[in-house]
């Protein structure tokens, strides 16, 4: 029998302390489409895969700015934990 991994989500304040962002910024990037998210009815969900993409650098995050190169959608990449 195969494992299911199941995905594992954050809150917007999570994602911002660890990008060390403003909670703000984190829901201007999600209503932006900048950071994909879940939106459960007043609750936002920010699914692991789409913090940890390997297509930004940390200029990037902390100018606010994240295009993903040719993919035409914007994707935020966290910096990995040590």
């Amino acid at each position: 029998m195969a494992l299911i991994e199941r995905e594992t989500y954050h809150s917007p304040a999570y994602v911002a302390q660890y990008l060390d962002v403003c909670q703000r910024t984190v829901y201007n990037w999600l209503r932006a489409g900048e950071l994909a998210g879940i939106k459960k009815g007043k609750l936002w969900r920010i699914p692991n895969s789409a913090i940890h993409t390997p297509n930004l650098s940390q200029e990037d995050i902390t100018n606010g700015s994240h295009q993903a190169a040719g993919e035409g959608q914007n994707i935020l990449v966290l910096p990995a934990r040590s």
